[in-house]
């Protein structure tokens, strides 16, 4: 089930994303403040699979396209930028990479910034 963000919400009230695997569900949000900004990380679960987001702001660096497999595990990573502000979206889980770019291309960049 997916949830759009609405002002006032918090982080863990909404889906980042405007499309999720049938059945997954969050199980875990923990936001922690860096040296640059803020670091979100939330875990996502079936029951059997499972997926984390990591979700950084306040970067300045260079834009960032990860597609890695490693096993059974992969990696994604991308940079938005939205205005002045930069988020960086990494998806590590053992999910297939098709259903992992699908969450990553459609994460919701200008409701997730209002957050991080």
């Amino acid at each position: 089930r997916v949830h759009t963000i609405t002002p006032g919400q918090k982080l863990a009230d909404f889906s980042p994303s405007t499309w999720f695997p049938s059945g997954y569900s969050l199980v875990s949000n923990l936001s922690d403040k860096t040296i640059t900004g803020i670091l979100t990380t939330l875990v996502f679960s079936d029951g059997l699979g499972s997926f984390s987001l990591f979700l950084e702001s306040g970067l300045e660096i260079s834009p960032m396209f990860i597609d890695a497999i490693y096993g059974s595990t992969i990696a994604l990573g991308r940079d938005f930028r939205s205005g002045e502000k930069v988020l960086r979206a990494t998806l590590v889980g053992e999910i297939p990479i098709e259903t992992g770019r699908s969450i990553i291309e459609t994460l919701d960049i200008k409701g997730l910034m209002h957050f991080l």
